[in-house]
């Protein structure tokens, strides 16, 4: 008999350590994927293909789970809310002015049209938990701003794993999902597209209803969804807003509290600035990086500068040539072809240099400064293996200066060729 006790209490030994190292094994609580509550079905039929399947397999399908896993004990069970959500939101996404449908018009940006609803239907296939945790993320985007929002988020993240090591530590008894989930990285590039996801939800949503009411409450406003309310003020006034999904008898009743020296923000948030990261109105400063930056116009510039360096001239005296391009800029401007690709690219180094101006010190004009960079930085502006073409582009050789003074074309020719057959050697049969 003693011996099938301590057969027995082997037993229960082995099962409770094999139950212990299955708690302890590291599991990927964002891989689960629930059923959708019947009301948000439609919200998934109205998402294009692209935000369906982020919703359901993307990053925002883990973050959903994770959050809804490391929060699930603190949330309460509301599933009339839940229920009420489900059907305000699928009334929006069936609306064509909210969500209208990409056409094959829209070309690459046909997944982005409509609303997004990403967000909303990656909590609904999480656990029920998830959506919860959207509702609130919907209330600190109408609340805050991305980055104070997304601080917040951390916060909470933060905090709600401090607390449940805690509690380990101390031995005391955790929900196992609770546990792998803080096992779980939650960063704050998950919270930013978390939050940035909720916001794009409400640029849309808020154009189906808005109730120009200062007493509505946040969270209200961020769900849409809006039961009659008594507002009691200076008198009480009901405020019947005749929403369907509220039965009559459901009656908001709005400042019973005396309103205190905060002002009129409805909400506030004592946060670390740990946690904000990027903090402070933004001031206004000026670099000088956009003033080192140059125009295409500019380039023509250098690139004249790195010709007259091709030319091997000497940059103490660039100033000559750049008055050449200027006369050659007159020269060409009333030709027969300005356009034609053999002097087009002529007449832009032409162009070039004309807006340079008459100073002779590159102190007080940038433009010599650029043909001074070109001069001496872009030595390989025309490639490594460029050849050394003739200064001024062979115009100003003894034989082209005598050959463009005759005005008889077809003899400039003939004398142009003859005095190439010349310099090459050409017998007459040649």
């Amino acid at each position: 008999m003693a011996n099938l006790n301590t057969i027995s209490a082997s037993l229960i030994s082995a099962k409770n350590e094999n139950i212990a190292a299955l708690v302890n094994i590291s599991l990927d609580v964002s891989l689960y994927r629930g059923t959708p509550p019947a009301e948000f079905l439609p919200v998934g039929s109205a998402l294009t293909a692209r935000r369906k399947s982020e919703a359901e397999d993307g990053e925002l399908h883990k973050t959903a789970c994770r959050l809804g896993f490391l929060f699930n004990e603190l949330i309460p069970e509301t599933p009339n809310l839940i229920r009420c959500y489900g059907i305000r939101a699928s009334e929006i996404m069936n609306s064509p002015n909210i969500n209208p449908r990409g056409t094959p018009e829209d070309g690459p940006f046909r997944d982005f049209i409509g609303a997004d609803g990403t967000c909303i239907w990656a909590a609904a296939t999480s656990i029920p938990a998830s959506l919860s945790t959207f509702l609130l993320a919907c209330m600190l985007a109408r609340a805050w701003d991305a980055k104070k929002a997304t601080s917040i988020w951390a916060e909470l993240v933060h905090e709600r794993i401090a607390y449940v090591e805690a509690q380990i530590n101390m031995k005391k008894v955790i929900n196992p999902h609770t546990e792998m989930a803080i096992r779980q990285d939650i960063t704050r590039a998950d919270l930013a597209k978390w939050d940035a996801s909720a916001r794009a939800w409400l640029r849309r949503a808020n154009q189906s209803m808005q109730v120009p009411d200062r007493a509505v409450l946040i969270a209200i406003s961020a769900w849409h969804l809006y039961p009659d309310l008594l507002v009691c003020q200076d008198k009480t006034t009901k405020v019947t807003l005749e929403d369907p999904p509220f039965p009559p008898a459901a009656i908001l009743t709005l400042g019973l509290e005396p309103r205190d020296s905060r002002g009129d923000k409805l909400c506030q948030w004592s946060l670390a600035l740990s946690h904000l990261r990027y903090y402070g109105d933004p001031i206004k400063v000026r670099s000088e990086e956009a003033f080192q930056r140059i125009s295409f116009q500019d380039i023509w510039v250098v690139t004249l500068g790195a010709l007259l360096r091709q030319w091997q001239l000497p940059s103490s005296s660039i100033g000559t040539p750049i008055i050449w391009f200027k006369c050659l800029r007159e020269v060409l401007r009333f030709s027969s072809t300005p356009s034609s690709p053999e002097v087009s690219w002529v007449l832009k180094l032409c162009n070039a240099a004309s807006s340079i101006g008459q100073h002779t010190n590159t102190e007080n004009d940038p433009m010599l400064q650029l043909v001074q960079f070109g001069w001496w930085k872009a030595t390989h502006f025309f490639g490594s293996g460029a050849t050394i073409q003739p200064p001024f582009f062979g115009l100003c050789k003894i034989n082209v200066i005598r050959e463009l003074q005759v005005d008889d074309n077809l003899e400039i020719g003939f004398q142009y060729i003859r005095q190439i057959a010349s310099q090459l050697n050409l017998r007459p049969e040649e």
